[in-house]
C-alpha cells in the first residue's frame, strides 16, 4: 500500500512540474493596469480583443507581446467584446450601443443602437446576421445587422435586471438571465414564452445555447451552472466546485468541455455530459472576469479584475490523468521501479530506476490516452440524465 502511496505521490509530482513548466503552463501576457471585463480570440489565434472597465477597447498581437491598438469605444465601461469573422473587423458592447470597428480606425464604422437602458449582456448568430442584448430594464433588443436599429424590444417576465442573454444559432430562441435568479427561454419569431427555469439560489450570470440548440447552460452567483433540456425545460446535470459567483462561462469547439472563470480567482475545466470536475486552473489573483477557448480548443485566455491577462494550455493528459490517473500509479507500483533505495544499491543503479520510471510513466500516458480516445466517443450531452 504504501509504494502505491509513493506512485500515486510520484504521478502528482510529475503532474505538479507539468502544471508549472510544459502541459499546464501559464503565461502572463499583459499584467493587470485596470480592470479587464472581457477577453476574445481572432480566427487565426494572433490577437487577443480586451474590453476594459476605462471605457477602451484594444488589440494585443500575440506574437510581438504588444497592445497594437486602442481606441476609447463607449462613454461607459465596455462589457463585452468580439471578433468578426471579417478580417481585422471587432464589436464592442457598451453603454447602449453595440459598434463595429475596423482595426486602425478611430471611429467605429457601425453603431447599432435601440435600447434606452444600458445594456448587461450581449449575443450573435455564428454568421453574425443576428444579435440580441440584454438591458437594465428587464427587455431584450433584437438586431438584424442589415439595420442599425433594433428590429423590436420584448418584455421578459423576470422581476428584476437581466445580465445574461444569448441567441441560438438559427436564430429561432433567446434564452435570458436575471438578478431574480430565473432563467426564461423564449421564441424569438412568436415573441413567447416557452420555459420558465428555477434553480439556482442567487442571480443568474450566464446563459449559452449548446449541443445544436438542444441544451441550455446556465451559470450564476451561486457558484454553480446547470445543463437544462431545450425541449422539456428539464435541468439535467449539474457543475459543482466554485465556491463564488461565476462570472463567464466558455463551451470549447468540439462541445464536450466547459470553462467557468469564477471570482473565486479560479477557472474549472467540466465534462459537459457527466458533470465531472476535470481540472481547476489557478494563477489570477483577482475574480476571473472572462475566458475565451483558442480556436483549436486546446488551451484558452482569460482576464481578472486586476487587469491581468493570461494564457493556459489544456493538454491530452489533462484527461488521461484524470481518467486514468489510479490505473497508471497502480501499474508504476507493480513495476517496483519506486521502490526506496536499497541498502547497498549503487547511487548510478538508484538513478536508473528513477529515469525508468519516468519512461514507463510516459508509456503509460500513451497507452492510456489512446483508451481516453474510446472513452471521449461516449460523451454525449443529455445521455446522462441525473434523477
Amino acid at each position: 500500500m504504501k509504494y502505491f502511496i509513493l506512485a500515486c505521490v510520484f504521478l502528482c509530482a510529475v503532474q505538479t512540474v507539468w502544471a508549472q513548466e510544459d502541459e499546464y503552463f501559464v503565461q502572463l501576457l499583459k499584467k493587470g493596469n485596470g480592470r479587464v471585463n472581457a477577453i476574445d480570440v481572432n480566427e487565426a489565434n494572433t490577437m487577443l480583443l480586451l474590453g476594459a472597465e476605462n471605457k477602451s477597447a484594444s488589440v494585443y498581437d500575440l506574437n510581438s507581446k504588444k497592445v497594437v491598438f486602442e481606441v476609447e469605444a463607449h462613454y461607459q465601461p465596455v462589457i463585452d467584446v468580439k471578433f468578426s469573422k471579417e478580417e481585422d473587423v471587432f464589436y464592442t458592447i457598451g453603454d447602449r450601443s453595440v459598434k463595429v470597428w475596423k482595426i486602425g480606425d478611430e471611429k467605429p464604422d457601425k453603431i447599432y443602437t435601440g435600447t434606452l437602458i444600458n445594456m448587461t449582456s450581449w449575443s450573435i448568430t455564428p454568421d453574425e446576421n443576428y444579435f440580441v442584448a440584454s438591458s437594465y430594464n428587464k427587455k431584450y433588443c433584437y438586431w438584424e445587422a442589415s439595420q442599425l436599429k433594433a428590429v423590436k424590444e420584448v418584455e421578459t417576465g423576470h422581476k428584476k435586471n437581466m445580465i445574461a442573454v444569448a441567441i441560438s444559432n438559427d436564430h429561432k430562441w433567446v434564452v435570458t438571465g436575471a438578478l431574480d435568479t430565473s432563467i426564461e427561454v423564449w421564441n424569438l419569431q412568436a415573441d413567447k414564452r416557452k420555459h420558465l427555469l428555477l434553480a439556482h439560489s442567487r442571480p443568474v450570470s450566464c446563459v449559452e445555447f449548446v449541443n445544436n440548440n438542444k441544451h441550455i447552460i446556465s451559470a450564476s452567483h451561486d457558484g454553480n451552472a446547470r445543463l437544462w433540456d431545450m425541449e422539456s425545460g428539464q435541468a439535467i446535470k449539474m457543475y459543482l466546485g466554485h465556491s463564488l459567483p461565476i462570472s463567464s462561462i466558455a463551451v470549447n469547439p468540439n462541445g464536450k468541455f466547459l470553462l467557468m472563470a469564477s471570482y473565486d480567482h479560479t477557472i474549472g475545466l467540466f465534462n459537459i455530459a457527466t458533470g465531472e470536475r476535470i481540472h481547476v486552473y489557478e494563477a489570477h489573483e483577482a475574480p476571473v472576469l472572462d475566458v475565451v477557448w483558442n480556436r483549436q480548443g486546446n488551451g484558452f485566455y482569460s482576464c481578472d479584475k486586476d487587469g491581468n491577462v493570461m494564457e493556459w494550455t489544456v493538454p491530452d493528459k489533462v484527461f488521461v490523468d484524470f481518467y486514468f490517473g489510479k490505473k497508471i500509479a497502480s501499474e508504476l507500483e507493480e513495476s517496483k521501479l519506486l521502490l526506496p533505495r536499497k541498502k547497498g544499491e549503487a547511487k548510478d543503479v538508484y538513478k536508473d530506476r528513477q529515469t525508468n520510471a519516468e519512461k514507463l510513466k510516459n508509456k503509460l500516458q500513451d497507452k492510456y490516452y489512446l483508451e481516453y480516445l474510446e472513452l471521449e466517443r461516449t460523451f454525449i450531452i443529455g445521455d446522462l440524465i441525473e434523477n
